[in-house]
């Protein structure tokens, strides 16, 4: 899998190679664009991108005069990548900017649009009249665990990696094994470029202070964390899920 991405991001081809009929737009970083096809995703590694592939392929001019053949486009929808996925095999129109990053690991194949607005199509190919836009949470000063006169001092999230859907799902507890429910997020992670490590930050208001693995409702602690956020090396092409474990402590008890 690996080979065949490096010779796709390697490959080059000119308008008209081999009678191709391509899109008249080219694909120019930063560019606003409209594009309608169907969502896939690809696979490589731990990683799975969201794709749109379209009837006929787009020329991506990269710097450098590199210019590729793509025949799917990736897709970021900012929050809602995660229900797009549940109409993988819909046919959509995407309005939004072209990104392009010739060797980027966390593109597919050097391209992205992000998009404004996702609509989506029905069977048969005509406009079902619903349309997704992204979904930002409020950044604001109150948009915070620690602000909640309710919150622990201390809790443990466990994260859940489904690698052959790169998901990621969680859980969280109070220091006495009480299952926390909340507006807020406990933890959220992500992984690097090559696919080979979790990164993982508390709550707004909290530092990860140990990592490990939660045993029933029980935090085992395994090492310190050493940065502002939990880290986590995993198997670069996982096969099954894994689950991995921080204690965040509200920073105001966290003694330097």
């Amino acid at each position: 899998m690996i080979h065949f991405r490096s010779r796709l991001l390697c490959g080059v081809f000119l308008a008209g190679a081999f009678g191709t009929a391509y899109s008249q737009q080219p694909l120019v970083d930063k560019s606003k664009i409209e594009v309608s096809g169907t969502l896939t995703v690809e696979r490589v590694g731990n990683h799975s991108f969201l794709m749109i592939r379209m009837e006929k392929p787009y020329l991506a001019n990269f710097d450098d005069g590199d210019t590729r053949s793509v025949p799917e486009i990736g897709l970021m929808l900012e929050g809602r990548n995660s229900l797009l996925r549940k109409y993988v095999g819909r046919g959509v129109i995407v309005d939004g900017t072209v990104q392009l990053e010739a060797s980027s690991p966390y593109y597919f194949n050097g391209t992205l649009i992000k998009a404004t607005s996702v609509r989506l199509l029905s069977r048969g190919g005509r406009p079902s009249g619903n349309i997704l836009t992204p979904f930002v949470a409020d950044a604001g000063a109150g948009n915070s665990l620690s602000h909640d006169p309710r919150s622990p001092v201390v809790y443990h999230a466990e994260f859940t990696f489904f690698p052959k859907q790169s998901k990621f799902t969680y859980r969280a507890w109070d220091a006495e094994g009480n299952l926390l429910r909340s507006k807020f997020e406990y933890l959220t992670c992500a992984l690097n470029g090559p696919g080979d490590v979790v990164n993982c930050f508390c709550a707004g208001g909290y530092a990860p202070t140990s990592q490990g693995e939660m045993r029933s409702t029980k935090f085992v602690v395994t090492e310190r964390a050493e940065f502002e956020f939990a880290q986590f090396g995993i198997d670069q092409s996982l096969q099954h899920s894994v689950s991995k474990a921080v204690q965040c402590t509200r920073k105001d008890h966290i003694s330097n």
